[in-house]
C-alpha cells in the first residue's frame, strides 16, 4: 500500500467516523470540538494527531468495532496499520533527515555556506505547504468517497425505478390476458 491508499483510507475513517472521532478527541483532551464542527477541523486535528499512540489505538478500535456499520466502508486494513505506515515514512525520512543533517553540519566551515541553509521560518513555511497538501490529499479523498456513495445510491434508485416498472408491466399485460381468457 502506498501513501495515496494510505491517506484515501484515513481520509474515510475522518469522514465516516467524524461524530465517533470527535467524541475521541474530546476525550483525549486533543481538541474541544462541537458535535457539528466542520469536516476541515477535524481533519487538521485527525492529521495532527496521527502520531499519538493512543488516539490512534482508540481509533482502531472505534473501526474494528463499528466497520459493519457501514456497508460501503470496507476497510481492508485498520486505521492503525494504515496510521502506522504514515508514521514510519515519516520517521524514516526524519532519520534520515538527521543523519544528512550531521554530515553537512560537519561540512559547514565557513559562515558564507551556512547562510545558503534554510532559516527557521522557510524550514516553517514549507512544512507549512506540505501540511496543506497533505490536507487536501484528505479533503480530495473524501470528496472522492462521498462522490462515489452518491453514485452507488442513484444506481439503486434507478434500479428500483426499472423494478417498479416492469412489475406494473407484467402485473397489466397479467390483468389484460385474464380479461382476455375470462371473456
Amino acid at each position: 500500500m502506498n501513501k495515496k491508499e494510505a491517506v484515501n483510507k484515513l481520509a474515510v475513517v475522518a469522514l465516516i467516523y467524524k461524530k465517533e472521532v470527535i467524541n475521541l478527541m474530546n476525550h483525549l483532551g486533543l481538541a474541544s470540538l462541537s458535535p457539528n464542527a466542520s469536516q476541515l477541523k477535524v481533519n487538521r486535528i485527525f492529521i495532527d494527531n496521527l502520531t499519538n499512540k493512543e488516539f490512534v489505538e482508540k481509533l482502531d478500535e472505534i473501526v474494528v468495532k463499528d466497520s459493519g456499520n457501514y456497508s460501503n466502508a470496507i476497510f481492508t486494513i485498520t486505521a492503525i496499520v494504515v496510521a502506522s505506515l504514515i508514521v514510519v515514512g515519516t520517521a524514516v525520512k526524519v532519520g534520515m533527515d538527521a543523519s544528512s543533517a550531521r554530515k553537512q553540519r560537519a561540512e559547514l566551515i565557513s559562515e558564507q555556506r551556512r547562510a545558503t541553509y534554510l532559516n527557521e521560518e522557510e524550514r516553517d513555511e514549507i512544512a507549512r505547504i506540505e501540511r496543506e497538501k497533505f490536507q487536501n490529499m484528505f479533503l480530495e479523498a473524501q470528496a472522492q468517497y462521498l462522490n462515489t456513495e452518491e453514485q452507488v445510491y442513484l444506481e439503486k434508485i434507478e434500479r428500483k425505478k426499472k423494478n417498479i416498472a416492469m412489475i406494473l408491466t407484467g402485473g397489466i399485460v397479467t390483468v389484460v390476458a385474464a380479461t382476455y381468457i375470462l371473456k
